[in-house]
């Protein structure tokens, strides 16, 4: 009986670390959101630049191949569990397979800010496939 219960506190512990690792917030400040993201993974160019004066410039390639610049505004959605931003007027070129040859419809795009555990800062446009855009700084995917 005495060995059971030591097995069961040798695997106690490592169960107990893993769910303290996973309720640290990983979450990135509001200071830490301007700069350089890169749609991944992705064939073709999608770039979004954020800067620290609210505007945001989406570079990505269009059908045609040319290379189009759209920019906005963005703001801060700051709840307590999730750090989200709203861009405005935003086209979603990643999704453009779903509209079949028309344009993609521009509006607002509410994304989650989230840090990795490896400490990447990326805006996540859909979980499920892993397709996100990944903070980059000076050619190298940003690590904290």
């Amino acid at each position: 009986m005495l060995k059971r219960m030591r097995c069961y506190v040798k695997l106690s512990l490592p169960i107990t670390f893993i769910a303290f690792l996973a309720s640290c917030n990983h979450r990135p400040s509001v200071s830490e959101i301007p700069g350089r993201y890169i749609l991944s993974p992705h064939e073709e160019k999608d770039e979004i630049t954020i800067t620290a004066d609210a505007r945001y410039v989406h570079s990505y390639k269009a059908r045609n191949g040319a290379i189009v610049n759209d920019s906005s505004s963005w703001s801060v959605n700051d709840t307590r569990d999730v750090l989200m931003i709203e861009f405005a007027n935003f086209r979603m070129e990643a999704n453009r397979k779903f509209y079949a040859g028309s344009p993609v419809p521009r509006g607002i795009w509410l994304v989650a800010v989230e840090r990795s555990l490896s400490g990447t800062i990326s805006l996540q446009v859909n979980p499920d496939t892993r397709l996100r855009y990944e903070k980059v700084l000076e050619g190298n995917i940003q690590r904290k």
